[in-house]
C-alpha cells in the first residue's frame, strides 16, 4: 500500500486526497479523488495524497 505524502507530486494526474474541510462546527477530513495539473490542485485543501489504487478485477 502506497503512503500519504504531503508534498507535492512530481507528474500531473488523478490522486486520492485527504482535504480539510470546514463548517460552521469545525474542520473534518475527507477522502476525494483531486486533479494535480500545471503545479495546481483543483481542490484548495488538500493536505495529502497518494497514487490512485489499481482497480479490482477477478482472478
Amino acid at each position: 500500500m502506497d503512503k500519504w505524502n504531503t508534498t507535492a507530486p512530481a507528474e500531473d494526474g488523478a490522486y486520492l486526497c485527504t482535504v480539510e474541510g470546514q463548517t460552521m462546527h469545525g474542520k473534518f477530513r475527507y477522502l476525494n479523488i483531486c486533479n494535480y495539473e500545471n503545479g495546481a490542485w483543483d481542490e484548495k485543501r488538500v493536505i495529502a495524497w497518494m497514487p490512485m489504487p489499481d482497480i479490482y478485477t477477478e482472478g
